[in-house]
């Protein structure tokens, strides 16, 4: 199971270990911030699944959640205000248009908190999985495009050997089919003259039947070579 972590951020020893008492449990795992620059800090090097935020519901807890939710070093935020009094529903609604996505009001109830946070544990895990799904995805593309990029190049070799003689090299009779006319194309439109030889090797069957099969092959390949 993807441990789903939880950044705590308040100062105060009580809350604390209120945080650690009930949400205790292997599946979570709790990171401890004094302050919202060290809770800056952290978000840097860590993916949460939510941040407990300590602090009654003013304008400093306001400010400190915004500046979670909004630094460019960290990613957002899910952030739940853990308040030591309570609120009104202005003071709510001002939170929650700044940064904060809920508010618990002291004294904690343990399965309201647990609740929550099972829910953004929930959502986190749903994002990993998701994340994992498409850098799957990703890589599968990726190798997609690997062996494309294989296939083509092996086509290209066989397009190549197919239009070459297996003895000599030269071009073969296909070749010669498939780039006739447009070299007769290029010569009109270009006004230069084509020219085709046809060539034969004189008593060449007599040399095979006096010498031998692999003696002829190996003749034919000289006089390639030499055209």
């Amino acid at each position: 199971m993807h441990a789903a972590p939880i950044l705590v951020v308040g100062s105060r020893s009580e809350y604390r270990r209120n945080i650690k008492a009930i949400l205790a449990a292997p599946e979570l795992e709790l990171v401890f911030a004094d302050s919202t620059d060290d809770a800056l800090k952290k978000a840097i090097d860590h993916d949460f699944a939510l941040v407990l935020l300590d602090g009654k519901v003013d304008g400093v807890a306001m400010q400190q959640a915004a500046s979670l939710r909004s630094d460019n070093r960290s990613k957002p935020l899910p952030i739940i205000i853990v308040a030591v009094t309570a609120g009104t529903p202005l003071e709510v609604f001002k939170g929650q248009d700044l940064a904060a996505v809920d508010y618990l009001f002291a004294p904690i109830l343990p399965h309201l908190l647990k609740g929550k946070v099972a829910l953004f544990q929930e959502l986190f895990r749903q994002r990993c999985q998701l994340a994992a799904k498409s850098k799957e995805l990703d890589n599968k593309s990726l190798e997609l495009e690997v062996l494309q990029k294989e296939l083509d190049e092996k086509n290209e070799r066989l397009e190549a050997l197919s239009s070459l003689d297996g003895l000599t090299g030269l071009f073969n009779r296909r070749y010669f089919d498939d780039n006739l006319l447009k070299e007769w194309k290029q010569a009109i439109r270009t006004r230069t003259p084509l020219s085709l030889l046809l060539v034969e090797v004189d008593n060449f069957s007599m040399y095979t039947e006096c010498y031998g099969r692999m003696e002829g092959d190996e003749c034919l390949c000289k006089v390639a070579a030499g055209l």
